[in-house]
């Protein structure tokens, strides 16, 4: 019926989600990562470090540690997080993807995988 609002019920109480957390460490996570309808993951982790600030439940402490981060990313965290610490890991960059590098040390000490088949036995 037009002009029924239903304004007379009590309002909603919207709670935090573990409203005494304080301080979250994350580890080896891809904040590029897209999240259906929450852009990024650094966007999600944003908004939420934003949405409990604003409702007194503030995150006062983030460690950001081993994780895919741009640096643009960690510096608009640790303007919203008082005690803020990452370790400046951006993940790979285009010039160390695919080069091989740590792979060419590996077979430089073990040797290629190739070495230990050898030729097949016929019997």
């Amino acid at each position: 019926m037009p002009g029924d609002d239903d304004n007379d019920g009590p309002a909603p109480v919207y709670m935090p989600m573990f409203p005494k957390l304080t301080f979250l460490p994350l580890d080896s996570l891809d904040f590029t990562d897209a999240l259906p309808g929450s852009g990024d993951l650094s966007d999600l982790i944003l908004s939420a470090v934003q949405w409990r600030k604003a409702n007194k439940t503030p995150l006062t402490i983030l460690c950001i540690d081993n994780c895919t981060i741009m640096e643009e990313q960690a510096n608009t965290l640790e303007k919203v997080v008082p005690d803020f610490w990452w370790d400046h890991d951006e993940g790979i960059s285009d010039d160390e993807e695919g080069d091989g590098e740590d792979y060419d040390d590996y077979f430089d000490e073990f040797g290629d995988w190739d070495d230990d088949i050898g030729p097949p036995v016929v019997g």
